[in-house]
């Protein structure tokens, strides 16, 4: 089977991880992914790791750009069509009148387009693939239909996210302080996410005047990295030492990960790091769903992890508080990080993601 996915601008983020990920495993299961994108700066990573990548001019119309898709399908024989992105989605109707006999799936991400867009697409599509409870239930009414939605969870590769027994090792490795209690921050430096980084900044200025060994490391793509890095620099000015950090997308997150004593973050982000075995304070676009254990896992997978829905907003005393309640107590925050890490293990591997998509993708193709 050959499959061709759809990312338009592939960026730093979940979507693009998701992909690759996903792309990677299917292969051992017989099913060859491929991507077609406009171009951006995930591309050379996918590239890095095997993925076949087609160029595709960016077109004036979203016929344009299914005209664009329909050639590469028909030259290089792909059987399934899989969209990931808004753009893409704008493609499906093009493209079932273009390639009626070739299936088209649309993976949703989140909950950020809007529900007339999500409708036009969703009628096209064969099938439709949600990644969280919260995209599933706006999806069923958006097509009216049971039957055309899939749960899939974001799969994580639980062996490159993995725990380390030794964080000390991996401080040194990224120029952290050895003994210091490292807090993380991922997430996408944009106008959406931006003001979660802000507060996670701001609570880390008074978790520091508290505990001095402690620093903050703040990882991602965006243009508002340049403001982020401007309060940083007010911030270690006002304590009179480098606390906070804002630094670059990386391909080696695991590492920084597992260099962390806590790791702050939503959606993917969370699940990697609770991969690794680290304590967890999901915070999202939606809102805050605090530290995760026991109690608050269902609700925390129902939003997930605050971009999908939250129990609360997100606040700077709220996050400094947290982060305060895991570095003070370092035998709850090793039984919460354990507490992740069985739950990943357990609900959310990428070879359970690439099972329940490769069972999609034969569905659609048995018609």
């Amino acid at each position: 089977m050959k499959v061709l996915a759809i990312v338009t601008r592939p960026e730093f983020g979940g979507t693009e991880t998701h992909v690759l990920s996903l792309a990677r495993m299917l292969r051992r299961r017989n099913i060859h992914m491929s991507l077609a994108t406009y171009g951006g700066p995930f591309v050379p990573v996918m590239r890095q790791h095997g993925i076949p990548i087609h160029l595709i001019s960016k077109p004036t119309s979203s016929a344009g750009a299914a005209s664009s898709i329909s050639r590469v399908v028909k030259r290089y024989g792909y059987t399934v069509i899989h969209a990931h992105d808004i753009e893409s989605f704008r493609m499906l109707p093009h493209l079932r009148k273009q390639l009626p006999r070739v299936p088209r799936l649309m993976t949703v991400h989140g909950i950020y387009y809007s529900q007339a867009e999500l409708r036009h697409a969703a009628d096209a599509a064969n099938a439709v693939i949600a990644v969280s409870p919260s995209v599933r239930t706006r999806m069923v009414w958006s097509c009216h239909s049971t039957n055309k939605v899939t749960l899939v969870p974001n799969g994580i590769d639980t062996l490159k996210y993995s725990p380390a027994s030794d964080s000390i090792q991996y401080r040194r490795r990224l120029g952290l302080p050895s003994q210091a209690h490292v807090c993380l921050y991922v997430g996408r430096f944009q106008s959406d996410k931006w003001a979660i980084a802000r507060k996670v900044i701001l609570a880390s200025e008074r978790v520091s005047r508290r505990h001095a060994n402690f620093v903050t490391v703040l990882v991602g793509f965006g243009s508002y990295r340049i403001r982020l890095k401007k309060l940083a620099k007010q911030v270690n000015t006002r304590l009179g030492r480098v606390a906070i950090r804002v630094l670059p997308p990386t391909t080696q997150l695991q590492n920084y990960y597992r260099a962390a004593t806590v790791v702050v973050g939503t959606g993917r982000v969370a699940l990697e790091a609770m991969s690794c075995g680290k304590p967890v304070i999901a915070a999202g676009i939606s809102g805050y769903e605090g530290i995760i254990d026991p109690k608050s896992w269902r609700s925390a997978v129902a939003h997930q992890f605050g971009d999908h829905g939250a129990n609360k907003r997100t606040t700077v005393a709220g996050l400094s508080h947290d982060i305060q309640k895991l570095l003070s107590n370092p035998q709850l925050a090793t039984s919460r990080g354990n507490f992740g890490r069985k739950m990943v293990l357990r609900q959310f591997s990428i070879q359970r993601a690439a099972r329940m998509t490769g069972t999609v993708y034969h569905r659609v193709l048995r018609g």
